[in-house]
């Protein structure tokens, strides 16, 4: 019986901690993050506003649909969380901010 292949899920993971969580292929990375129960700054989760700008220390991302990934706060090692997504299996980033929840959360919808 032969099974579809999914794709792997990346593993995210924040730079100088212990914190790791999965992230499906074309989920935000800022959407992943608050399931696991991290919260990341953003307001706006539309790449307008820059809150969710990290630097990527590791690893590469994908852009989940047509808009960019980075906007004029970004400088040239940053990209918008609400905006893309690991394009490999890991992937390190530096938030500016970020805390543990109580308990893991989705973030209401757009």
């Amino acid at each position: 019986m032969n099974r579809p292949l999914s794709a792997p899920v990346g593993i995210v993971r924040l730079e100088g901690t212990d914190i790791q969580f999965p992230c499906a292929p074309g989920q935000p990375v800022l959407e992943a993050a608050f399931s696991a129960g991290i919260a990341l700054p953003y307001a706006c989760r539309r790449g307008i506003c820059g809150l969710c700008a990290a630097q990527v220390m590791q690893g590469e991302v994908t852009p989940i649909d047509s808009l960019p990934m980075t906007n004029a706060r970004c400088d040239a090692t940053q990209v918008l969380l609400c905006r893309c997504s690991p394009a490999g299996q890991s992937l390190t980033v530096r938030p500016a901010t970020w805390e543990r929840q109580q308990q893991a959360r989705q973030l209401p919808p757009l």
